[in-house]
């Protein structure tokens, strides 16, 4: 009998399905599917492979995903950033950020443009480790990427600046921020 080639999209679909219902198994058994029909190096499949991983609780498992994906992408990047930073490895989330942001220099053609949520966990790194140069550092890509009118980005900075205790600092931001809220 002759073996069905999977198609991309149900993979996708799968993979969707074991994120949303965090089924490591289910997510494992998929991924074997992958590897049988040599499909590992797909970006579609890569790129969702790793955030499964990831919301199933297997950061080892996305690490693994992640390292084999010849074109990852900028969620795959924040998933597996975001994984780090859960697991309370905050040196390690922040070294794959600037990973992140030395590629994107190397190679223009790619797009791996921080988001939003790239850089609020990024910046809950920073705050966690009381890094204040790393922080700043942070900060200057949040400028240089346009995102400084973020308001969830803005209340993440204003905080790491004053858990610092760098309270002018934090001010500034809070003066740049279009919108203020009770955050």
């Amino acid at each position: 009998m002759a073996k069905k080639q999977l198609c991309v999209e149900d993979v996708v679909s799968s993979l969707q399905a074991c994120k949303r219902e965090r089924n490591v198994g289910a997510a494992r058994a998929v991924q074997k599917q992958i590897r049988e029909n040599g499909l590992e190096s797909d970006r579609a499949i890569g790129n969702h492979l790793v955030p499964a991983f990831i919301e199933c609780g297997s950061l080892l498992e996305a690490q693994n995903a992640f390292d084999k994906l010849l074109y990852p992408n900028v969620c795959s990047w924040t998933y597996l950033i975001q994984g780090y930073v859960h697991a309370g490895h905050f040196h390690h989330a922040l070294h794959l950020f600037w990973e992140m942001m030395q590629q994107q220099q190397q190679q223009q053609h790619i797009h791996l443009l921080p988001n939003r949520f790239t850089i609020l966990a990024v910046l809950k790194a920073c705050t966690k480790l009381n890094c204040l140069v790393r922080g700043r550092q942070v900060h200057s890509e949040v400028v240089y990427h346009g995102l400084e009118d973020d308001e969830f980005i803005g209340n993440s900075l204003v905080d790491m600046y004053a858990k610092y205790g760098s309270l002018g600092e934090a001010h500034k931001v809070l003066d740049c921020l279009p919108v203020r809220d009770v955050i």
